[in-house]
């Protein structure tokens, strides 16, 4: 099974602060090690549930919030300012579910 994971930072559990969303900085640091602990967290629930296969696609401020050395080892990550698509830039037919992490307001 699939699972394409779009990620924001502000709806990550434990983000209470601006200075945790927009860097640099330490609280922006913790903030980033709290997505990333919560995006892996999803993905290690989700290979419980059967999945396999999973693209993860950064979709805050600068699109490069993750950390790519900390996240889990069977995501593909997709980061950077270039997407044309946004928060869904490469999700396509291929993908069995889609995770979405954002507030909403």
């Amino acid at each position: 099974m699939k699972i394409f994971i779009s990620s924001d930072i502000e709806g990550t559990a434990g983000i209470v602060d601006w200075q945790q969303v927009i860097g640099p900085g330490p609280e922006y640091e913790m903030g980033r090690r709290l997505l990333t602990a919560e995006v892996n967290a999803a993905i290690d629930g989700a290979t419980q549930a059967g999945a396999d296969s999973f693209v993860v696609n950064d979709s805050h401020w600068t699109m490069q919030n993750l950390k790519p050395d900390e996240l889990h080892h069977d995501a593909s990550y997709l980061s950077g300012r270039h997407k044309p698509l946004y928060m869904m830039e490469g999700l396509d037919g291929t993908f069995d579910a889609v995770f979405m992490a954002r507030i909403l307001h």
